[in-house]
């Protein structure tokens, strides 16, 4: 019975990481050497309550308002979601390269390189499913992140719920990316 439980527990841990988000194609090398990352949630390819953005924008129905009121919230919340992710990854790092690490990311306009978020189907609770490229100024694709989930809410507004599923993804994001930046800082040190 042990090793029957076993072997399920291990299919089960084997079939989550194995769907986890994950640097598809590209580096972030550039990016690190840069030290400063643009942030940007483009909605255009997101299911909305069954609407595309545009859509809900048109549909002047309640959400509308709630959603254009809070696109900066959302955006807000994600950029510090990806903050704290760096700090969980931060926290068993050598000491050496926590000092090293200086990654800033927000909204930079003058940036030489963003972090494009694009959601998928954002479901009712606000869980959603996402994918994100790192361009650089001139629009060119330098990484792909696929695979990205975050997990919604259970209470408050439709705002609020795609808040929590955009802090559990930016917390994954974070963590990803601190994890290159620790490969990258190995390499170079």
């Amino acid at each position: 019975m042990r090793k029957v439980a076993f072997a399920l527990l291990s299919l089960l841990l084997f079939t989550v990481t194995g769907n986890a988000q994950k640097i598809n194609s590209g580096s972030l090398d550039e990016v690190f050497s840069e030290g400063t990352l643009n942030i940007i949630i483009d909605y255009s390819r997101a299911s909305i309550k069954g609407y595309s953005e545009d859509e809900l924008l048109d549909a002047n129905i309640n959400l509308t308002k709630e959603w254009i009121e809070g696109k900066n919230y959302l955006l807000e919340r994600f950029i510090d979601s990806i903050k704290n992710g760096f700090n969980t990854g931060l926290k068993s790092s050598p000491l050496s390269y926590r000092k090293a690490f200086n990654l800033r990311v927000g909204v930079f306009k003058d940036a030489h390189y963003s972090f494009v978020l694009y959601p998928g189907i954002i479901q009712d609770n606000g869980t959603l499913t996402a994918t994100a490229e790192v361009v650089d100024d001139n629009g060119t694709t330098i990484a792909e992140i696929t695979n990205i989930k975050g997990n919604g809410g259970r209470f408050g507004s439709y705002v609020n719920l795609v808040g929590d599923g955009l802090e559990s993804a930016g917390d994954k994001i974070g963590i990803l990316v601190e994890k290159a930046s620790f490969v990258y800082w190995k390499k170079n040190k």
